[in-house]
């Protein structure tokens, strides 16, 4: 475990020290600043694609020895799984692998992001880091694909049921205070048609012409209704990549 957690935070900071952002230009504000939500969360994402490094007798020392430590963080990763934020197997937390507070003005940066280019919860690069020991995983949910849209939803063994109590994230504070903060906006948005329903609901037309008017109006709101529900019911379910904890 110790091991995992000093490759974890040392190849950020190689990836931090050598311009890891350095095609920034070329990327849109949604992922760079996805990609500032990892470095405040201290995360690393072995699945997101990174610029080719050297090997050889050519290769830097401190390059080659980063190859070997991503190598170690692949070997680590065992699945790919999906959790519901809202409702997980035990509670997330964060604080053995990441110290970090969350900062106000990141996760309100990230929330924009997600507003305006949307919620992308099983991107690999978005996805959170897990470390918990695969004997507390059922075998059933086990799944390496690198695609969350195909995962399982993350199932803890009897074991795991009796010892755990809290799932151990490496990263993705931000992530989670950004998705909290636009549910609490739907569930405000929500709450405010349903009373403008409400509203619509008891006015008596007695034209034939007001009456149709009122059932649009009612049907509207409905559909608007019934949208919001499905998207807040749709909006805690996240990617997580899950790692050994004994590696």
């Amino acid at each position: 475990m110790a091991t995992l957690l000093f490759i974890l935070n040392r190849s950020l900071i190689w990836h931090q020290q050598n311009g890891d952002d350095g095609e920034a230009e070329e990327e849109d504000a949604d992922e760079e600043l996805e990609e500032d939500d990892d470095r405040k969360d201290e995360d690393y994402s072995p699945v997101k694609k990174r610029r080719p490094m050297p090997t050889g007798p050519t290769a830097p020392k401190e390059t080659a020895k980063e190859s070997a430590e991503e190598k170690h963080i692949f070997d680590a990763q065992f699945s790919v799984n999906v959790i519901d934020l809202f409702d997980p197997p035990k509670d997330i937390h964060f604080g053995a692998w990441n110290t970090r507070p969350v900062v106000t003005s990141e996760w309100k940066k990230l929330k924009m992001s997600m507003t305006a280019q949307g919620i992308k919860p099983f991107s690999p690069e978005n996805m959170m880091p897990l470390i918990i020991n695969p004997q507390h995983v059922d075998q059933s949910c086990i799944g390496k694909s690198l695609s969350g849209y195909k995962a399982n939803k993350l199932v803890l063994s009897a074991e795991g049921e009796q010892v755990l109590d809290k799932l151990e994230m490496a990263g993705g504070r931000h992530r989670k205070a950004a998705i909290e903060s636009i549910k609490e906006d739907k569930e405000k948005e929500l709450l405010k048609v349903t009373k403008e329903r409400t509203k619509a609901s008891k006015k008596k037309p007695k034209k034939a012409d007001a009456i149709a008017a009122k059932a649009e109006e009612l049907k509207g709101y409905d559909a608007k209704i019934e949208a919001l529900e499905e998207e807040i019911s749709k909006i805690g379910r996240w990617g997580v990549i899950l790692f050994d904890a004994g590696k």
